[in-house]
């Protein structure tokens, strides 16, 4: 595997951090290590700041939306109320005696998790339906009443309000200032989730896509292939996309915003989680706050990663580890140290119900039963293995049975993967990689907060004596156990994909050991760490709450779409088609965003696509998609030749080749971002020069001679075109030359559409090209222009004339655009220069 940059800089840390574990190196050694990966990790918090200065003090606006909440939000508060109280009602069964928190946490996990399970199972029958849910549900519920029942627990509830025995927590002033920073905290975590669209890209793959999907299908259909897209996802574990479609189910909607209000509870679940784990290990409430604060920071510079699974993943891995503490600080032989264990395991299983990067949380489980397993029967562990193995086989069964790899598509193992397609989205992640490596504000805000975490492992756990282990027999299981949430991250991160989102469930642990070095403890430490160790909290503090407040203005939007612009502006062409094309056309294109596509999508890459890689005749690849009801393709930047991260079947695939081409994939629309979507129907010069008329440009045919007016009205005097690229023709190029009628002109290509009544353009728009140069002239009689696309777009193609001119005159303007194929095959003939 390559070793590229983002490998490195975690590799580097990761050897440090495993040579001063196993070889335990003199005292010396290890302190001055340990003050130097306390001072990368400032470094990097510092850099992240420095990198993001000028866009913090500098934000143009504030982006709000107005809330839009579907008419049948009352039905999904009914579903959630099933939820939790099937999860409270178990939670009495296990955990009989419990702070408030604790059992908010504990009623949550496991109402989430054993409603996942059997809506699962449903699923897997294809019998989830809403009667069918309702069934099952009041069925554990009256299973669980029966166990209360036998255990002879009286739930006991007091309405009489007696006011002399409410008591009112005393606060001092720093309390009352860190809780109200952390509601501050919370609100700004919770505002975007709950209000604005979905937009992370996972979610509109197969977060809520897949969740709909569900729901219009009564259960988990089989939908499988060599994809990147929902081939591929929709066979990872559904868990909480299946708790989704329950509420879609309940209100019979499959609005976007169930999938952002459940994962609002979840969210606020995470940080609970993390203040008990604080609470339970530190035994501080100033670090305990102050550990919630420095996670909802972090939370909100990565806000939009709350949206998808992983925040899933983040409370099990969190509640799991808070219950671990809870387990080891009791007696080995306590009755509540076994329940501990059971919710533990429970939690675990959970998580692999979520997503495959949960499965491995099982060794914690596994961890602590090796901790102890010399006071308590090692046949407990066992217990627990098959407990585990129980919960998550039904939906592993099924892929093994119907797929032929329980974690399908890993390895490339599995039925329905063509080996050459997934070989293509294999690349397509080692590509991002590449990506990463370029964008270095990226790859810092990614990875190099981790040597922080390592120290933090290493050098603090030996301070939480609270837990009834002997150092010198468990040290390295406890390292073990903390390094856990880590991991697993640090694992897909190097060895699957460079995502950021996988290290969200390292980020409580982290925030609980940061606070533990922090000043505000008695432990004795050096000037040196307490500093450095308060400019890493700083940067995480000071950056979130610059990120809310330094904007100049606030844009409020109302359509969802003008919204999403904002952050894909592919979402321009997704509208398009929705108003546009009729509802059985089928779109077929390599994009995997499907959420606000409402079309029947074909995908270029899928299992259906594959004879269309066996084709070499253009015509016959058509037929092949007229047969399967294709009426467009639809082509977008990232799977495009302007972007790294294009699939290689792109370019194995005929149709592509002929991109353009009026005679028979014309573009019908081109995105102001270069997203087009072609028709798979000849059309006409005539045909398509009335159709981009509306949007005033004229369409990029591959020869096009123009007769344009240079006009006295600007400054100097101008002729202006307006051509709208396809991402396609990236890496292509564009010919122009012009018949001048003897005046001296020059030939530019700006950037952006470029209106006559713009004033001094030169000052507020990029030019891409010119000819001639200005090193050369300001204008030549009949200039000519070669110009290598870099990526799509609207450019203004203008004429300038540089002599006076009394009068507008004509002049004759021809274009050509040439693909990466055309140009590789012209420049062979030497028909024309790069």
């Amino acid at each position: 595997m390559e070793m590229h940059l983002s490998k490195i800089i975690i590799a580097i840390p990761t050897m440090i951090w495993l040579s001063l574990i196993i070889l335990n190196i003199d005292r010396n050694i290890k302190s001055f290590i340990k003050k130097l990966i306390l001072s990368l990790s400032a470094i990097s918090f510092l850099t992240i700041i420095y990198l993001n200065l000028d866009s913090m003090w500098m934000l143009p606006k504030i982006e709000l939306f107005i809330p839009q909440f579907p008419s049948s939000i009352g039905l999904a508060f009914i579903g959630l109320f099933i939820i939790l109280t099937i999860g409270y009602v178990f939670s009495l069964i296990l955990l009989p005696e419990s702070s408030i928190i604790q059992r908010i946490i504990t009623m949550l996990g496991l109402g989430l998790g054993i409603n996942a399970a059997l809506f699962i199972i449903l699923g897997i029958f294809m019998i989830f339906t809403t009667f069918n849910a309702i069934i099952i549900q009041f069925t554990f519920l009256l299973i669980a009443f029966i166990i209360l029942s036998r255990r002879s627990y009286v739930l006991h509830i007091d309405f009489r309000m007696k006011v002399g025995n409410i008591k009112i927590p005393k606060y001092n002033f720093a309390t009352i200032i860190m809780i109200t920073i952390t509601i501050g905290f919370i609100f700004f975590i919770l505002y975007p989730l709950i209000v604005t669209p979905v937009i992370e890209w996972d979610s509109l793959v197969y977060g809520i896509n897949y969740a709909k999907v569900i729901f219009e299908n009564s259960g988990i259909p089989l939908i499988a292939g060599p994809s990147i897209g929902k081939e591929m996802s929709f066979n990872y574990p559904p868990g909480h996309q299946v708790l989704v479609a329950y509420l879609f189910n309940l209100t019979n909607d499959p609005d976007e915003f169930y999938y952002r209000f459940l994962a609002s509870i979840v969210v606020i679940g995470v940080i609970l989680a993390t203040y008990e784990l604080s609470k339970a290990l530190l035994c501080n409430q100033y670090q305990s706050l102050l550990a919630v604060i420095t996670l909802c920071g972090i939370i909100i510079l990565y806000w939009d990663q709350t949206e998808n699974y992983n925040i899933y993943i983040t409370f099990f891995s969190t509640s799991s580890m808070l219950f671990i503490i809870k387990a080891l600080s009791l007696e080995f032989e306590d009755e509540k140290m076994k329940n501990f264990n059971i919710i533990i395991t429970l939690f675990c299983s959970f998580a692999g119900l979520i997503s495959y990067i949960g499965v491995p949380l099982i060794g914690m489980m596994i961890i602590m039963h090796l901790i102890i397993f010399r006071r308590i029967s090692f046949k407990r562990l066992i217990y627990h293995l098959l407990l585990s193995l129980i919960i998550m086989s039904p939906f592993y069964m099924r892929n093994l049975l119907l797929l032929g790899n329980p974690f399908y598509p890993m390895l490339g193992i599995g039925k329905y993967l063509d080996q050459t397609l997934y070989k293509s989205a294999i690349q397509h992640f080692k590509n991002y990689f590449i990506l990463t490596n370029i964008n270095i504000d990226y790859l810092i805000k990614s990875c190099l907060w981790v040597p922080a975490l390592f120290y933090l492992i290493t050098f603090t756990t030996n301070d939480l004596s609270k837990l009834k282990l002997r150092d010198s027999e468990y040290y390295w299981l406890r390292i073990l156990l903390y390094s856990y949430p880590l991991l697993i991250p640090l694992a897909a991160f190097l060895f699957h994909a460079p995502f950021p989102r996988y290290f969200l469930m390292a980020y409580p642990i982290f925030t609980v050991l940061l606070s533990k070095i922090l000043p505000l403890n008695s432990i004795k430490q050096s000037l040196m760490e307490k500093i450095i160790s308060t400019i890493i909290l700083l940067a995480i503090i000071g950056f979130s709450v610059l990120t809310i407040t330094s904007s100049k203005s606030v844009v409020i939007f109302e359509d969802k779409v003008d919204y999403i612009v904002t952050h894909y502006e592919d979402a321009v062409i997704w509208k398009w088609i929705n108003v546009n094309t009729q509802e059985n056309d089928v779109i077929a294109t390599y994009e995997i965003r499907e959420y606000y596509i409402n079309r029947k999508i074909m995908l270029l890459d899928g299992y259906t696509a594959i004879p269309l890689y066996k084709m070499a005749d253009i015509n016959e690849a058509l037929e092949y998609l007229h047969q399967h009801g294709v009426k467009y393709v639809l082509s977008v930047p990232w799977a495009s030749p302007q972007d790294i991260r294009m699939p290689p079947a792109y370019d194995w695939l005929i149709i592509t080749k002929y991109f353009g081409n009026h005679s028979l994939l014309p573009p019908v629309y081109i995105a102001p971002n270069g997203a087009t979507i072609y028709s798979i129907k000849s059309m006409s010069e005539e045909e398509l020069f009335k159709t981009f008329s509306k949007y005033n440009l004229v369409p990029p045919l591959k020869k096009l001679k123009l007769n344009i007016t240079i006009l006295n009205i600007t400054q100097p005097p101008s002729g202006r075109i307006y051509l709208p690229i396809p991402c396609d023709y990236a890496r292509g190029q564009i010919h122009v030359w012009v018949n001048s009628s003897n005046k001296l002109v020059s030939i530019e290509l700006w950037e952006g559409i470029i209106n006559l009544n713009v004033i001094n353009w030169w000052e507020k728009y990029n030019v891409k090209s010119r000819s001639p140069p200005l090193s050369i002239g300001l204008g030549a009689k009949n200039p000519e222009l070669i110009w290598n696309i870099d990526k799509g777009g609207y450019l203004t193609l203008m004429i300038v004339a540089w002599e006076p001119i009394a009068h507008p005159f004509n002049v004759t303007v021809n274009i050509e655009f040439y693909n990466k194929w055309e140009i590789r095959q012209n420049n062979s003939r030497g028909e024309i220069n790069a």
